[in-house]
């Protein structure tokens, strides 16, 4: 018998699929915006651009406030985003859990395995890509996080995020852009990585 929608869904169906599609752009766009002055030549965020340029790059990579930045690392704001990282953890690798069908522990263990054994070659394969999951969405949401560290992070200590923050009231120029360009290609990648992970899991869980 073939299935009928609702009428209620099929007249909202197109007024869904419009708002999903606004939204999309009001994220994409400032993206779009932004990524092209980072390649300005010139010293200003502003259209139209003077010339196309690797300067703000240069720049970056060169700055000795911006680097440090990028690469410092405190007990104390360790801690502090561990902290807000672990959601991500246990909600990932719950879900992962309860998708995870104890019987091959079992097969396992009937097999002799121990159980460090058993886990080491065929839970922690099965569940890996919850917990890679996990770690990535920690990852970025430490990664990304400004306000915690405003306010515990002392006046010499600078992160990414904090250094941009006082960039923009600083010294506003295109470094600002290649930094948050540079952070857009860091989310794709974690995209990408997530994906292939869920692709990972789905392919090993079609072979048992």
């Amino acid at each position: 018998m073939k299935h009928v929608e609702p009428l209620e869904i099929r007249v909202l169906r197109p007024f869904l699929s419009l708002y999903s599609l606004a939204l999309l752009m009001f994220l994409i766009i400032p993206i779009l915006v932004i990524v092209p002055l980072s390649f300005n030549e010139g010293s200003f965020l502003s259209y139209p651009l003077s010339g196309l340029s690797l300067r703000w790059y240069r720049e970056f990579f060169n700055s000795s406030d911006w680097m440090p930045a990028l690469l410092n690392t405190y007990p104390g704001l360790v801690i502090a985003h561990a902290v807000l990282g672990v959601p991500f953890v246990v909600i990932t690798v719950n879900a992962t859990l309860q998708g995870y069908d104890r019987n091959f522990t079992r097969a396992a263990a009937s097999l002799g395995a121990t159980p460090w054994y058993g886990f080491k070659r065929v839970t922690l394969p099965l569940i890996a890509p919850g917990v890679l999951s996990g770690a990535l969405f920690a990852f970025a949401t430490s990664f990304d996080e400004v306000v915690v560290t405003l306010f515990l992070a002392s006046p010499t200590q600078r992160t990414l995020p904090m250094q941009m923050f006082a960039g923009i009231k600083e010294n506003l120029n295109p470094t600002i852009a290649a930094a948050a360009t540079m952070m857009v290609l860091g989310a794709l990648l974690l995209l990408l990585a997530m994906e292939a992970l869920r692709r990972r899991n789905e392919r090993i869980r079609g072979t048992l």
